[in-house]
């Protein structure tokens, strides 16, 4: 398992002393006033509100909303019994949705509107078809997720982007330059 298994402690109420409470991982960006997203987070029934991941079937857990319940304090408990769920990617994200669909609950879980948390890698990648199509999908964005390479730091280093754009193996250079600008006006 990954550090990010960590995150299944989040679940424990013996750990987290709050009955709600909105949980962000440290490779974001906020974007934009979170006003909508905690309207919408808070105002959902559900015991977790979730992301939909970007690149496969599973809840991306970077930005949260956990009520603390019973049934999802399951989740650490089946960890710590040592249960094991397919994983495409080792850590909390497939654990945390094997246990919640392995139980039936998805019914308790909602997830944030499509494109209120936006990845940046799948924005960039969309950006190969003009820069404003990516620029499109980070606009609409509260929050933009920086998952994999590069993150918020490299992406600001000059050597990052000398490095993507003297790389005669990367056919589209330009994307060293995707929205540098817009980040170092909002991370920093």
């Amino acid at each position: 398992m990954r550090p990010t298994t960590y995150k299944l402690s989040l679940f424990d109420p013996a750990r987290i002393p709050f009955e709600e409470f909105l949980y962000l991982d440290t490779s974001l960006v906020i974007h934009k006033d979170l006003s909508a997203l905690l309207e919408f987070a808070f105002g959902q029934p559900h015991d977790l509100v979730a992301v939909n991941d970007w690149n496969y079937d599973t809840y991306n857990s970077s930005v949260m909303r956990i009520r603390q319940t019973e049934a999802l304090a399951q989740i650490p408990r089946a960890y710590e019994a040592g249960k094991e769920f397919a994983q495409r990617v080792p850590g909390d994200q497939d654990f945390m949705t094997g246990v919640l669909r392995a139980n039936g609950w998805e019914d308790r879980v909602t997830t944030f509107p499509e494109g209120m948390v936006q990845s940046y890698g799948v924005a960039r990648g969309a950006a190969k078809r003009g820069w404003s199509v990516g620029r499109a999908l980070l606009e609409e964005a509260t929050i933009v997720k920086f998952h994999g390479p590069p993150k918020m730091h490299e992406l600001l280093d000059p050597r990052y982007r000398l490095r993507t754009i003297v790389d005669k193996g990367n056919p589209w250079h330009r994307k060293a330059w995707f929205w540098v600008r817009e980040l170092k006006t909002r991370w920093r």
